[in-house]
């Protein structure tokens, strides 16, 4: 069971007490990423990520942190996504006071020292250019470029590379001021009951985190749209590779949909595990990929659903056709789902549910970031419970729904000729 309280000073605290653990995940989440920035700032939620790692007033060096966590054997890192940002340490829960120290230090203490700030350019830079070499990743990015097109969701997490080249000092404080005030951010500790539930938790909490100077931040809604319109619908890149890698799907649903189980059951029956329809039609039977897999991602106002694979450019036009058709087929009738296939995809989410929940680290992240989201928090034993209440017909709903000839989007990076690319038009453009 969670509990959430706000405190004086503006933040809000989320326990999840466990018993039998000896470990605490705490996490720093801010109700921010890359949608939220303006276009002279793409990058920069990214970029700020890395830089607070670059030091902070108690912690002046990189090495001064890395040496201080890694004393405690803990870990810790960051990510970026387009809605939010979070900030981790996993330690021994009687290192819990260190990790609040050295995470209001990275959150509300940072440096932004300007030879940081140009040092760090050529870092992100070659982060960059790590994706831009990893085609079936940076397939993601042109597509999400493609199907997000004109909202704040299609740029890149990492920015581009004039605006990472234009980033100053200033920017990054402007930014903190902005974004991470203590109303817009949520920190979450996981872990050892009485670690978690000490009385004293606010307390250090309070001590560790000092804001100085920060705006009450924007409204996220503002940067929502009201009626979401997705973009083009194919994309091609051209790419000398062994295999080429394509991304297909259609609109899905919003982080506040309540249709979530049932979008996660659809998905695993189509395409979430080794038993799944597009596993064992594209790969096992046909032989034409590596790896296949369904695909859905939500936002505040627009989703997607799909799926992913990286297949011989020989047999790409085969591959993408089986593709669509075992998606069609869920709909027309011909391969509807059945109640078998039902209990079983309940059985294998239901599952890795328990398994996951079993971290301090996916418990504190996969509640935290739901709240941050949708200011809403289900735990365990209601998501089996509604996992186990879906029914075959909602799952057909929405399978219909959702997969609409007229809504299919495509993007792919490989060796393609004008004939493969006319071929694919026509099964994408219907």
């Amino acid at each position: 069971m969670y509990q959430i309280e706000k405190l004086n000073n503006g933040l809000q605290l989320m326990r999840i007490p466990v018993t039998g653990i000896e470990s605490v995940s705490t996490v720093v989440f801010a109700r921010t990423g890359s949608r939220y920035e303006k276009q002279s700032q793409y990058g920069l939620a990214h970029f700020l990520e890395h830089m607070v790692f670059k030091g902070t007033k108690l912690y002046p060096t990189t090495k001064d942190l890395s040496e201080t966590v890694d004393s405690i054997g803990a870990q810790f890192n960051a990510f970026t996504g387009e809605e939010g940002t979070a900030f981790y340490i996993r330690s021994a829960s009687k290192n819990l006071d260190l990790s609040l120290q050295v995470l209001g230090q990275l959150v509300t203490q940072a440096l932004i020292l300007p030879e940081e700030i140009e040092k760090e350019r050529g870092v992100i830079f070659e982060e960059m250019h790590m994706y831009e070499d990893q085609p079936a990743s940076y397939n993601s990015i042109l597509f999400n470029q493609m199907f997000y097109a004109g909202s704040g969701l299609a740029h890149n997490i990492l920015g581009e590379t004039q605006t990472i080249k234009k980033t100053t000092q200033e920017d990054f404080q402007e930014f903190l001021k902005t974004w991470y005030g203590p109303d817009n951010l949520l920190i979450v500790v996981a872990g050892k009951k009485e670690t978690v539930l000490a009385n004293d938790l606010v307390d250090k909490i309070t001590h560790s985190f000092i804001f100085e100077d920060r705006k009450a931040h924007p409204s996220q809604k503002n940067s929502w749209e009201k009626n979401f319109v997705y973009g083009e619908r194919l994309h091609f890149e051209h790419r000398q590779t062994e295999q080429t890698h394509f991304i297909l799907g259609w609109p899905g649903i919003t982080s506040f949909d309540q249709r979530e189980n049932v979008l996660a059951l659809l998905s695993v029956i189509i395409g979430g595990n080794m038993s799944s329809r597009l596993f064992l039609q594209v790969r096992e039977q046909r032989g034409l990929c590596y790896y296949i897999n369904s695909q859905t991602d939500s936002f505040a106002d627009a989703g997607f659903f799909g799926a992913a694979a990286g297949v011989n450019p020989e047999k790409l036009v085969e591959a993408v056709r089986v593709t669509v058709d075992q998606f069609k087929q869920l709909t027309t009738g011909e391969q509807a789902v059945t109640e078998a296939e039902l209990i079983k995809a309940k059985n294998y989410l239901s599952g890795n549910l328990v398994l996951a929940q079993e971290s301090t680290h996916n418990l504190a992240l996969s509640y935290g970031m739901r709240y941050l989201l949708t200011d809403k928090v289900v735990e365990i034993e209601q998501r089996l419970k509604g996992i186990a209440a879906v029914s075959l017909a909602e799952v057909q709903a929405l399978a219909a729904e959702l997969i609409q000839p007229s809504s299919l989007r495509l993007s792919l990076i490989g060796q393609t000729n004008e004939q493969q690319q006319e071929a694919i038009r026509k099964i994408v453009l219907v």
